[in-house]
């Protein structure tokens, strides 16, 4: 697949409708992502707050995370005791990913129509 500058050109009037459509998918496919990883980076001792660690979707934006009472104190640990972060990780390690693959789906839409 290839473009140009003239093709972001032209379709710039387009843009909302664009963002609109691959929205869904985009949201979609970061939450399993960003999920997939929270559990792998999630220190593990029991299970149970790896078992914990969804994703939800609400139309405009996908959540990832958990109902686990202590998981904030895993997270961001507590006074005397440092934090084994897997969340912020797990976002962190994949932005670069997900910005390149809303670029490419934000393409393929361009050129496909």
């Amino acid at each position: 697949m290839s473009f140009d500058v003239q093709m972001i050109r032209e379709h710039k009037r387009d843009y909302p409708e664009i963002l609109k459509a691959v929205t869904p998918e985009f949201l979609e496919r970061a939450g399993v992502t960003v999920q997939r990883d929270a559990k792998r980076l999630c220190p593990y001792i029991t299970g149970n707050l790896m078992g914990s660690i969804n994703r939800q979707n609400f139309g405009t934006y996908e959540e990832v995370g958990t109902n686990v009472e202590y998981a904030e104190f895993v997270e961001y640990g507590v006074r005397g005791r440092a934090g084994k972060p897997y969340l912020r990780p797990a976002i962190d390690q994949n932005r670069k990913k997900l910005t390149q693959l809303l670029g490419e789906m934000i393409i393929a839409k361009m050129v496909r129509g």
